[in-house]
């Protein structure tokens, strides 16, 4: 029977198909992978019966392959891609989607984004049982702010999963689909797939590949998702028991759990424990070294610390945290910008305060973080009122000093010219 492909599978528009790639890699290994690519979507779309005619044959492309001597694993795909010019009817769909998902991984290790799409989609489309490529194409999208093309691939991944009998890929779609929603600000959504995960999760239909306790981990992830999707709808004791029963799940050393730790302390924060919340956070940070984690656990840490009063802990990672989002570019989530916005608020840092709301705003409009523009508008106008608030208390203040001091002054003279005319 034959597979079904997922919906959305052509690229986004490009000026030619596999652009992406020459636009991102430069020099020749650009160009190789650009014609490696076209041949590989040629080849998938290509019914078995007619793939020996494709081609011309591969010893060009395998003698530029040698001259350029790329490091392995990276090599080793793109001999084997090379080898699918050569003898295009012999070539298997699994070994060469294995082959794509080498390129896509050494593209997203490289910080060639797009490439790492474009080639996780080509593995998913030329083997569709690799329902891990499906997946991988989804969350690339999702990384990238490209929603509707993370949609399309993890709704796919799933009735792939859950089409082989692999209830673990089935659950980790409904997990990965909830958490999209959730960044879209689409909540009652989110709710409803994380439901439906973690009920595919506790109960699978089947035998589960690696076996039951690897979904009993996948619980605690969803349950931490949960507990975030409880925190923005204000169900803040339904999220602390969320949050209790994720930790149960991840007591013995789960790698999501510095994740909830910093979630945890978020969720107070919510609740108005800042100090609370500052001393997981300070414990919980040095866990974390991928700049993007790093900047979202350090700028929630900038948010307590100074609703905390704490202005050498302000201080000694303020600067830090600002170079890491403005290196990030586009990149940088627009809650991060925010946090850093509430914490200089919090220390009456009026200047801080407002530049880094007003790049909050620009990030969450280009990432399009609908929950951030919806609350953005109002930390501006907030920062405005009590800026003004301090200026008018400042001046009311310089007024009574000043009129202290004439008063002072003069109680002087006049004292001093009495004892004269003694």
């Amino acid at each position: 029977m034959p597979h079904p492909r997922p919906l959305l599978l052509p690229a986004p528009a490009e000026p030619f198909p596999g652009w992406i790639n020459v636009s991102e890699v430069p020099g020749e290994l650009g160009g190789l992978l650009l014609v490696l690519y076209r041949n590989v979507h040629v080849w998938a779309e290509t019914t078995p019966p007619e793939r020996g005619r494709l081609f011309a044959g591969g010893d060009d492309v395998c003698a530029q392959l040698d001259r350029l001597a790329p490091a392995e694993p990276l090599a080793g795909a793109l001999r084997e891609l090379c080898e699918l010019r050569g003898a295009p009817e012999r070539a298997r769909p699994a070994a060469v989607s294995r082959a794509c998902d080498t390129v896509s991984e050494w593209a997203e290790g490289e910080g060639h984004a797009g490439t790492a799409v474009a080639w996780a989609r080509a593995a998913a489309s030329t083997y569709p049982p690799n329902v891990a490529a499906a997946y991988r194409v989804g969350i690339l999208a999702r990384r990238r702010a490209d929603y509707p093309t993370a949609e399309a691939w993890l709704q796919h991944a799933g009735a792939m999963g859950r089409r082989h009998g692999d209830w673990y890929a089935y659950a980790l779609a409904l997990n990965s689909l909830g958490t999209l929603h959730v960044q879209r600000g689409e909540f009652a959504l989110a709710r409803s797939h994380l439901a439906r995960a973690l009920r595919a999760a506790q109960r699978p239909r089947g035998r589960v590949q690696g076996g039951r306790k690897r979904l009993r981990v996948l619980e605690g992830s969803i349950l931490h998702d949960l507990m975030t999707v409880a925190v923005y709808q204000d169900d803040f004791r339904e999220a602390e028991k969320f949050a209790a029963e994720a930790f149960e799940r991840m007591r013995t050393g789960h790698r999501r759990l510095p994740r909830l730790a910093h979630d945890v302390a978020g969720l107070w924060m919510e609740r108005g424990h800042f100090g609370r919340a500052l001393q997981v956070i300070e414990a919980v940070l040095p866990l974390f070294h991928n700049p993007q984690a790093r900047v979202r656990v350090q700028t929630n840490l900038l948010r307590a610390a100074g609703a905390a009063g704490k202005e050498s802990v302000f201080d000694r990672h303020s600067s830090q945290a600002w170079a890491l989002l403005e290196a990030m570019g586009t990149e940088a989530p627009a809650a991060s910008w925010t946090c850093l916005a509430h914490g200089a608020a919090s220390l009456r840092r009026w200047d801080l305060a407002a530049q880094a709301a007003m790049q909050a705003m620009a990030a969450a409009d280009a990432r399009q973080e609908t929950d951030q523009l919806a609350e953005i508008p109002a930390l501006l106008d907030s920062i405005r009122r009590r800026r003004y608030a301090d200026m008018k208390a400042e001046s009311a203040s310089e007024l009574e000093e000043r009129t202290a001091r004439t008063l002072a002054a003069g109680l002087v003279e006049s004292l001093h010219a009495m004892r004269a005319g003694e």
